[in-house]
């Protein structure tokens, strides 16, 4: 017999935004079937004005061979994406490696998304490729630990890379290839 709470908790969980703002019915994102950064890529140009600054590959330091990423927010000013172990990470801290995003930005100030809060109070200046000023933000960790993080800003544009607790090294390096492979 069932019972009519199974059936409205099934419901909700349905229709519910996960941790990362992405539903279930969220039809409009791509669903990226390959590996690597090549295929985010492809699936995210002429889909957004927002220049694509997409790593080209993760530091050799994190150890991972294979990675695949999920688009959680594709609008035509912003777009922000998991990098996980497998084709359906949505953030879970399980299979979350790090994460991306850009948008437009106006204004001098950093704000970050609201997946991706910037933290101005815990930032750590650091010098990126092309004399680019970013901001480092390390991971915190409570039941699980989030990403470490660097952000800065380009030409009326923000951008965010970070690896689930990575080393400052490794996310500066991360958002330098980022920033070399801009499109």
């Amino acid at each position: 017999m069932v019972k009519v709470s199974d059936i409205l908790c099934s419901v909700v969980l349905l229709f519910a935004p996960s941790a990362f703002g992405q539903t279930p019915s969220a039809s409009h994102l791509p669903v990226i079937e390959r590996e690597g950064f090549a295929a985010v890529t492809s699936a995210l140009k002429g889909r957004t004005v927002v220049p694509l600054v997409i790593p080209s590959s993760l530091p050799k330091d994190e150890e991972v061979d294979l990675f695949f990423c999920t688009v959680i927010t594709l609008e035509p000013n912003e777009y922000e994406v998991i990098i996980g172990w497998d084709t359906e990470c949505v953030g879970g801290t399980a299979c979350r490696v790090g994460s991306l995003y850009g948008k437009r930005s106006r204004g001098s100030r950093i704000t970050g998304t609201g997946n991706y809060p910037f933290e101005r109070r815990r930032a750590r200046r650091v010098r990126l490729r092309g004399g680019i000023t970013g901001y480092f933000v390390d991971v915190t960790c409570g039941a699980n630990c989030s990403d470490s993080k660097v952000f800065w800003k380009k030409d009326g544009y923000e951008y965010m890379v970070g690896l689930k607790a990575g080393k400052m090294a490794n996310v500066v390096e991360l958002a330098n290839s980022a920033i070399q492979n801009r499109r």
